[in-house]
């Protein structure tokens, strides 16, 4: 793997590319993994090593893994050393619709959802039923939430009330 990293690294050197060596670096892993010559599982050389091979400082080559494994190519454990990730196959979405899962972003409620919430807490209020919002911190909650924490729990909610003063 040390000398297909360094081999491809000498090529883009004579091509003179102005970006940072440690960009270059993630460039050749995601070239290798595209051209099918890195495949999944196969284990990157040690830091240092790539460092000598390609007389590079530890920190750029340290930041080339970061920048890899920022992109998804590679997996680095402590002890263990790096790896190549891989493609991860694309599933379309029926509809035609994808969403990136590695966040697990909730998704927004439409206008519909959100105006019903609106509505119940809004009914909430109008039969002083102020205990379903005691335990909403003062910071904490929805936007829509916090106008109603303001004009109603400081007065009707007894630890909420204590916070403030």
């Amino acid at each position: 793997m040390l000398t297909k990293l360094s081999s491809r690294w000498h090529g883009h050197q004579t091509q003179n590319t102005p970006r940072p060596a440690y960009l270059l670096i993630a460039d050749i892993i995601a070239d290798g993994i595209n051209s099918g010559e890195f495949q999944p599982r196969d284990r990157l050389p040690p830091l240092r090593d790539l460092a000598v091979s390609l007389s590079l400082n530890y920190t750029t080559v340290t930041r080339g893994y970061a920048e890899a494994k920022r992109r998804g190519l590679i997996d680095s454990r402590p002890g263990l050393g790096s790896y190549i990730r891989g493609k991860v196959p694309s599933v379309p979405l029926s509809g035609g619709s994808s969403y990136e899962m590695t966040m697990n972003s909730p998704i927004e409620p439409g206008e519909e959802l959100a105006q019903a919430i609106s509505d119940g807490a809004m009914n909430l209020f109008a039969q002083k039923i102020y205990s379903v919002f005691c335990a909403i911190r003062t910071l904490a909650g929805m936007p829509m939430i916090r106008p109603w924490q303001r004009c109603g729990l400081r007065n009707n909610c007894p630890r909420s009330a204590k916070r403030r003063s």
